[in-house]
């Protein structure tokens, strides 16, 4: 996302995602079992969808990318669970982003899982695995 048009961005990206979820939950009769996923610049808007107060989500899978910056403790403190995977050799998810983002969520309370693998910037199978188990635990 470029900084042009950001916040309108932002928006759009938020009402769509919105939207999504609405269509799920009605046609699922579901309204609170939500675990909502991103990976690189799609974690933010995972963050962003689990953050809104007029959601109720269970956690968040993030892979590669940091939660955005505006995000802050009351904010995050809205989210019980996260598992957050990052390669060791991402040079764009540096191991200093993943801490600040650890602490924001530990500092608002939040149920933090790490998951490091021997890989670059992508969602290795190890991730996978472990996002299952978090599915489970968040929908028991």
């Amino acid at each position: 996302m470029t900084r042009q048009d950001r916040e309108l961005a932002i928006a759009d990206n938020g009402a769509y995602v919105s939207r999504v979820i609405d269509s799920v939950a009605r046609e699922w009769s579901a309204s609170s079992i939500f675990v909502v996923s991103g990976f690189s610049q799609g974690v933010a808007m995972a963050f962003r969808a689990a953050a809104n107060p007029a959601r109720h989500i269970r956690g968040v899978v993030a892979c590669g990318g940091d939660i955005p910056p505006e995000l802050g403790r009351d904010s995050l403190a809205r989210i019980p669970a996260v598992i957050i995977g990052r390669g060791t050799r991402d040079e764009w998810y540096t191991e200093a982003k993943l801490k600040s983002d650890e602490g924001r969520l530990r500092d608002a309370g939040v149920r933090v899982e790490i998951v490091l693998f021997d890989g670059g910037h992508e969602w290795p199978a190890e991730l996978s695995r472990a996002a299952g188990q978090f599915l489970d635990s968040c929908t028991a």
